[in-house]
């Protein structure tokens, strides 16, 4: 045991017990289909935007909000927002 000098940072995460924090996988890139079991898994709503492409795959995910990264708590977080990809018709 020794005291740190003024130098070091001490860090400290306070807990509010069990809150379900996760952080928002990247969903960009793929295709809705196959991330239906995590949706389903952290029981989330989507909400779903269609934007036409005749270059991409029909279902690919452009954009996601939460962005990847970010840390979401599940307890609050319901909902997520997906851009994707419809073909013309």
């Amino acid at each position: 045991n020794q005291p740190l000098s003024q130098s070091h940072k001490i860090i400290t995460y306070l807990s509010q017990g069990n809150s379900q924090l996760v952080i928002m996988p990247k969903l960009v890139d793929l295709n809705l289909t196959n991330i239906s079991s995590m949706i389903e898994t952290y029981k989330l709503q989507t909400k779903l935007t269609y934007h036409p492409s005749s270059h991409l795959p029909e279902n690919y995910i452009l954009a996601q909000k939460p962005e990847a990264g970010a840390i979401i708590n599940l307890e609050k977080l319901t909902q997520i927002e997906l851009y994707v990809v419809s073909n013309p018709s």
